[in-house]
Protein backbone atom coordinates (compact mmCIF):
# COMPACT_ATOMS: atom_id res chain seq x y z
CA UNK A 1 0.00 0.00 0.00
CA UNK A 2 1.56 3.89 -0.88
CA UNK A 3 1.71 5.99 1.95
CA UNK A 4 2.13 9.65 2.50
CA UNK A 5 -0.58 10.10 -0.67
CA UNK A 6 -1.93 13.18 2.07
CA UNK A 7 1.22 14.38 2.10
CA UNK A 8 2.09 14.13 -1.30
CA UNK A 9 -1.03 15.92 -2.25
CA UNK A 10 -0.76 18.58 -0.25
CA UNK A 11 2.40 19.20 -1.61
CA UNK A 12 0.92 19.00 -5.11
CA UNK A 13 -1.67 21.79 -3.76
CA UNK A 14 1.46 23.67 -2.16
CA UNK A 15 3.80 23.63 -5.22
CA UNK A 16 0.13 25.09 -7.52
CA UNK A 17 0.23 28.26 -5.16
CA UNK A 18 -3.60 27.47 -3.10
CA UNK A 19 -4.85 30.01 -0.45
CA UNK A 20 -7.22 27.78 0.97
CA UNK A 21 -8.34 24.78 1.02
CA UNK A 22 -11.85 23.40 1.82
CA UNK A 23 -11.92 20.16 3.87
CA UNK A 24 -15.04 18.07 4.71
CA UNK A 25 -13.19 16.62 7.73
CA UNK A 26 -10.91 18.23 9.84
CA UNK A 27 -6.75 16.84 8.89
CA UNK A 28 -5.66 17.70 12.85
CA UNK A 29 -2.86 15.87 13.71
CA UNK A 30 -2.39 14.54 10.46
CA UNK A 31 0.76 15.00 7.60
CA UNK A 32 -1.31 17.35 5.26
CA UNK A 33 -2.03 19.62 8.36
CA UNK A 34 1.58 20.26 8.66
CA UNK A 35 1.92 20.80 4.99
CA UNK A 36 -0.64 23.44 5.00
CA UNK A 37 0.11 24.93 7.91
CA UNK A 38 3.79 25.21 7.55
CA UNK A 39 3.07 27.10 4.31
CA UNK A 40 0.32 29.29 5.48
CA UNK A 41 -2.20 27.59 3.29
CA UNK A 42 -5.60 28.47 5.30
CA UNK A 43 -7.91 25.54 5.86
CA UNK A 44 -11.25 25.83 6.23
CA UNK A 45 -13.82 23.58 7.34
CA UNK A 46 -17.30 23.01 5.57
CA UNK A 47 -20.61 20.79 5.62
CA UNK A 48 -21.29 21.55 2.17
CA UNK A 49 -22.58 18.85 -0.23
CA UNK A 50 -21.50 20.73 -3.74
CA UNK A 51 -18.61 22.59 -4.21
CA UNK A 52 -20.49 25.87 -5.13
CA UNK A 53 -21.84 25.72 -1.55
CA UNK A 54 -18.72 25.02 0.01
CA UNK A 55 -17.23 28.14 -2.19
CA UNK A 56 -19.89 29.78 -0.66
CA UNK A 57 -19.13 28.90 2.89
CA UNK A 58 -15.59 29.55 2.52
CA UNK A 59 -16.43 33.02 1.67
CA UNK A 60 -18.48 33.60 5.32
CA UNK A 61 -16.14 31.85 6.98
CA UNK A 62 -12.93 33.57 5.34
CA UNK A 63 -14.60 37.41 6.24
CA UNK A 64 -15.75 36.51 10.04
Amino acid sequence: VEKAKGIRVAEWLVAQKVDVVLLKESLHGKGPEYVFADAGVEMVLTEAETVGEAVQDAGHKTQE
